[in-house]
């Protein structure tokens, strides 16, 4: 029985909210329905409905007679974003610390798997190292989130969007600086958990998820100085 347009729609959302998260498509993509049709082997109706979906998350912006693009958030949005993340993902760390699963022996994995990634002469990885390392981040936040045991929380933060950094892959080619800053953080919180030290849990990923809101709130700012420098001077104040 082939799948209803409602499926199909909810299946590309989960596709395109993946490659967003990941920077596959990073701030400035556009998002073809026809392109993205052809690639995903569905028809064009479901696609634009994922993309209203998107666009109604405030991952994507549809702008009339030009389509739509994946969205850089204001430096507003991202406050915000991160301030709800500290409190809903310090909370999963204390709670995952309080339980002791079992597999925390798999967060102290991914952090090994890290801290593996080869460090290169130069001041940056390479984009492969790069997108390996955020693989390997995004699976270890959402791993923090099943091992608190609160399978609402983790909707939240799913659903929400919340979990969703694009700005986080705005720069394609990590800085040797912020995977070794984030290995550290990794290990605390991992460490913390495994221990049944859920303050500690709480603390460090409170302090974790800051440095990561000022590393964001940086780009983001290039982001949009880079962008708005291509819009004449009598325009830039109606830069949104």
């Amino acid at each position: 029985m082939p799948e209803s347009p409602q499926t199909l729609s909810s299946l590309a959302v989960r596709l395109l909210r993946e490659r967003i998260v990941s920077g596959a498509l990073p701030p400035g993509a556009k998002l073809s329905d026809l392109v993205l049709s052809r690639e995903i082997g569905i028809s064009r109706t479901p696609i634009r409905e994922a993309i209203r979906m998107l666009a109604a998350d405030g991952l994507v912006e549809v702008v009339p007679h030009q389509g739509a693009t994946v969205r850089s958030p204001s430096l507003a949005e991202l406050d915000e974003l991160y301030e709800i993340r500290a409190l809903l993902e310090a909370h999963a760390a204390a709670r995952a610390a309080a339980r002791r699963p079992a597999e925390t022996a798999s967060l102290l994995a991914l952090v090994a798997e890290m801290e593996a990634i080869a460090v290169p002469d130069g001041e940056r990885l390479d984009q492969a190292a790069t997108r390996r390392q955020r693989e390997l981040d995004l699976g270890f936040h959402r791993l923090v989130l099943t091992l608190s045991g609160l399978a609402r929380l983790q909707r939240m933060v799913e659903d929400a969007g919340i979990i969703a950094r694009p700005f986080e892959t705005m720069d394609p080619c990590m800085p040797t600086a912020d995977l070794r800053s984030a290995c550290r953080h990794h290990r605390r919180i991992a460490e913390a958990i495994a221990a049944g030290n859920a303050e500690a849990a709480r603390t460090a990923m409170a302090a974790h998820i800051e440095e990561g809101r000022a590393g964001a709130r940086t780009r983001v700012e290039q982001w949009h100085q880079t962008n708005t420098g291509r819009v004449p001077e009598a325009l830039r104040p109606f830069v949104r």
